[in-house]
């Protein structure tokens, strides 16, 4: 089983009538789960879940699409909300307002009923940047890990969460340091790391002891990357936008996850995947991100 510990939130659209937005489930831990459980995959969401309209909202709507929900329990904050960007200007940010319970702490009784079934966990960025209960999701994963559970993290940039990029590159550290497998987008690098060249930054952080990094990079496609001057490139199935949050780069995490499943690399040894695999893999992973974008 596939088993997404990540934000569920409800998106604000903006509409033609100016006084009216329209509600619309999302999240990066969300889109993941739901996109896997639609390859084929089993899959369940980890996310703290609202008992408020929206968060019966979200729970329907997985629910709806085959994900397991047994992991998921209900918060007594407010669902979080992003608002989206008008269309009049796309290359700007969904701004999102933390404070609830997307961003509030997961306990260890929490954390304690990760299914059993769980063969892969993947961790999304806003459960590793919570201080408050952050070191617990990280060492709950790095427990898992040793018993064999492939750990996977993926770098959505959320400066509400990170503040400035140095504390987004601290707050990172710490999660690489407890995974198997990072995906991240150039565009996500650049804000962290500016005028620093993206293979450099994956090599640095497979020095942390991940055994896979992989990055997007839209229209590009997908690179692949386990050593020093160790690259792997696939072209993009469709041009996929770069930013790792959107429905395409969610989806694009999905198919990388549900691939890996399929092969059952043991925690540990997906740096050692045959090139031929690993290739499948990233070209899986690109065309579940195309068919997203091929539907947009």
């Amino acid at each position: 089983m596939i088993t997404v510990l990540g934000e569920a939130v409800v998106r604000l659209a903006h509409t033609s009538d100016e006084m009216t937005v329209r509600a619309v489930p999302g999240g990066s831990g969300l889109n993941i789960a739901i996109a896997a459980a639609r390859l084929g995959y089993p899959a369940a969401l980890m996310a703290r879940l609202s008992g408020d309209a929206f968060g019966q909202l979200l729970r329907r709507h997985a629910a709806r699409n085959g994900v397991n929900l047994s992991a998921a329990p209900e918060a007594d904050e407010p669902t979080t909300i992003a608002v989206l960007p008008d269309r009049a200007d796309p290359g700007e940010r969904a701004r999102l307002y933390l404070g609830g319970a997307a961003s509030a702490p997961w306990s260890a009784a929490d954390l304690a009923g990760i299914p059993p079934a769980t063969s892969v966990l993947h961790i999304g960025s806003l459960t590793w940047c919570d201080g408050s209960s952050a070191g617990r999701v990280l060492n709950t994963a790095a427990r898992l890990r040793r018993r064999g559970t492939l750990v996977s993290t993926d770098l959505s940039v959320r400066p509400e969460a990170m503040g400035t990029p140095g504390r987004g590159r601290v707050l990172l550290d710490r999660a690489i340091r407890a995974a198997d497998v990072v995906r991240a987008s150039t565009e996500d690098l650049a804000w962290l790391y500016p005028g620093r060249a993206p293979q450099a930054v994956a090599e640095q952080w497979l020095g942390l002891g991940p055994g896979l990094v992989v990055l997007t990079s839209g229209r590009a496609g997908a690179m692949a990357f386990r050593g020093p001057g160790s690259v792997l490139h696939r072209p993009a199935g469709r041009p996929v936008t770069a930013a790792g949050h959107d429905p395409a780069g969610d989806a694009f995490t999905a198919g990388l996850l549900g691939a890996l499943h399929r092969l059952g690399p043991a925690a540990g040894t997906v740096g050692d995947v045959a090139a031929p695999d690993l290739a499948g893999v990233l070209d899986t992973a690109c065309a579940a991100a195309g068919a997203v974008t091929g539907h947009s």
